[in-house]
């Protein structure tokens, strides 16, 4: 697994992209997270989005593992309740 947790604001993203996918084995996965700026979403859709995360935390990580855990935990994040900024999550899968 490669992963990039709030670090490509910070590198030349193509670089950095391209070493990832460079040191990613066939069948790994890679996981970006990161701040960017959108539009304002509502404050009752963030938290309505927190609290089903929260709610439901147990049986997503039990389903979802690991990956479920790492994105509630973004979910839930004081920055994600900011009107201007959120988190990009991506995953992508590098095929064998």
């Amino acid at each position: 697994m490669a992963w990039a947790f709030d670090s490509l604001l910070h590198l030349d993203r193509s670089r950095a992209l391209a070493e990832m996918k460079r040191v990613l084995r066939p069948g790994g996965r890679l996981v970006i997270a990161d701040t960017c700026r959108r539009e304002p979403i509502p404050r009752r859709t963030l938290r309505i989005m927190a609290d089903g995360a929260s709610e439901h935390r147990s049986s997503l990580e039990e389903q979802f593992g690991d990956a479920a855990r790492q994105l509630i935990e973004v979910l839930v994040h004081p920055i994600s309740a900011l009107p201007e900024f959120g988190y990009l999550v991506a995953t992508a899968h590098k095929t064998p």
